[in-house]
């Protein structure tokens, strides 16, 4: 399992359409901080910041760079 650290760049991944993050599934974000599995993430497209388990985050599908 990869560990994200500070301000990386990550994708959300929640599949569970009852999960009640679902609504941001496929968003990108940055990490602003991550503990005990879960990471606080802000996300891009949203004026906040969401709490995911560390099996709800993937690299992004864009690199900023491109």
């Amino acid at each position: 399992m990869h560990q994200y650290h500070l301000a990386d760049r990550v994708r959300i991944d929640i599949p569970d359409e009852t999960d009640a993050n679902f609504e941001y599934h496929g968003e990108h974000g940055m990490v602003l901080s991550r503990q005990d599995g879960i990471y606080k993430v802000a996300l891009d497209e949203y004026d906040i910041v969401i709490e995911v388990s560390s099996r709800e985050v993937r690299p992004p599908l864009f690199d900023d760079d491109s």
